[in-house]
């Protein structure tokens, strides 16, 4: 007799359902997906780094190209990002540019660095061989966050001061250095793209203002790590819990931030999208929106692409 996925309670006629089911189940009513295995973890993207530094995410970035016909020689875009073009457990941006029936190729792994998609170059061979709308870039907040931390894991960014004004929980030496880091890895990309491509269009975006705060998934989703970055860091430095004021002080990162990539972006001929107040508190953790969140972003970054293949 062969083995059953199906397990039958004693004294019972009724199955059981297999662990997946429920967790799949779980996830649904949560507004979760539930992909096997979990991939995206902290733990095991680390793991993956130690094993091979120089991986590609190969297996991230299979999904694009399964939905290309073979000889396709236009599709809607390249893409290039980090985890809101790829979150295993939501529908990011490009499972909603997915939805949209949009054709793109490239690149996305959770936790990817400005630095390593201006390293590694991920983009080059479907640029070489597709006519499209344009790069779609999603990068630059992972570098933000993980800014020169200190033993104790927090970035030099932020600061130990006392009182009520948030700027003042902010090192502008650092954060000027940060965002300088980030103008040269913005330039240099554009540079890199456009010796493929002379003249594509660039799309890309900053980050909204995240609410630094804990986040934790209700079982049985409670064996994840917790989704937070940038709540530990200010933890870390003694900083008050006032959430009024952990949440000025993100604002004050975030909007300077900003200000910076409209600044580059226009020096460069890149098309920027500035997302602040379109997520309005629809956080599935600190730095990732809900599905909702997620598709009027995707939306916005679809909008601001122009028509033309080139």
């Amino acid at each position: 007799m062969g083995c059953s996925d199906v397990s039958v309670r004693e004294g019972s006629s009724m199955p059981k359902k297999p662990r997946a089911a429920a967790l799949a189940d779980a996830a649904k009513r949560a507004e979760l997906r539930f992909p096997e295995p979990f991939y995206w973890t902290t733990r095991r993207l680390k793991a993956v780094e130690a094993a091979a530094p120089d991986f590609g995410s190969d297996t991230f970035d299979a999904r694009p190209l399964a939905t290309l016909d073979p000889g396709e020689s236009s599709i809607d875009f390249i893409v290039d990002g980090d985890s809101w073009f790829n979150h295993s457990l939501l529908l990011d941006v490009l499972d909603w540019f997915n939805d949209e029936e949009l054709a793109f190729a490239g690149a996305f792994m959770p936790g990817r660095t400005l630095a390593e998609m201006v390293q590694r170059k991920r983009y080059e061979s479907s640029l070489q061989a597709f006519a499209v709308r344009a790069v779609m870039l999603s990068g630059g907040g992972n570098d933000l966050i993980g800014w020169k931390k200190r033993a104790n894991g927090a970035s030099t960014i932020f600061q130990s001061a006392t009182g009520s004004d948030p700027a003042n929980y902010i090192d502008t030496g650092a954060l000027t250095a940060a965002l300088d880091s980030l103008e040269g890895l913005l330039t240099q990309y554009t540079k890199d793209v456009r010796v493929i491509k002379p003249g594509v269009p660039i799309v890309t975006h900053c980050y909204d203002w995240i609410i630094p705060k804990d986040y934790d998934l209700a079982p049985p989703f409670s064996f994840f790590e917790s989704g937070e970055w940038v709540n530990p860091q200010l933890d870390a430095l003694g900083i008050a819990k006032d959430q009024t004021l952990r949440n000025g002080i993100v604002r004050v990162l975030i909007d300077k931030a900003n200000e910076r990539y409209a600044t580059v972006c226009a020096a460069n001929g890149i098309t920027y999208v500035d997302l602040r107040g379109t997520v309005k508190g629809r956080w599935f953790d600190e730095i990732h929106p809900r599905n909702a969140a997620f598709h009027e972003i995707a939306d916005k970054l679809v909008a601001a692409a122009p028509k033309k293949r080139v």
